[in-house]
């Protein structure tokens, strides 16, 4: 995907595996894992600039839980979980 960081003049492309949307403080967020030490990353949904798909396939960790995010890191301490219906297209 292409990520615009708030202070970069262009956006630089970054290959994640998705873990899942969050929403809180009235903006979407993309929790996934980046790099080759598969680091938690979070990035506004609003700030993603493209999105290609790769060959590569992605399996999400077994033990991975989006609700610990959301009560255990960064800015989601103490959010309420919402619901995301997102619609895609095979032509991207």
């Amino acid at each position: 995907m292409a990520y615009q960081k708030a202070h970069e003049p262009e956006a630089a492309w970054r290959r994640v595996g998705p873990l899942g949307f969050v929403f809180t403080q009235g903006r979407w967020y993309l929790v996934a894992v980046q790099g080759a030490d598969e680091a938690l990353r979070v990035f506004r949904c609003d700030r993603i600039t493209d999105v290609r798909g790769t060959e590569d396939g992605f399996t999400p960790p077994v033990a991975f839980d989006l609700q610990g995010v959301l009560t255990e890191s960064g800015p989601f301490v103490g959010q309420v979980p919402a619901t995301l219906t997102l619609r895609y297209s095979a032509r991207i």
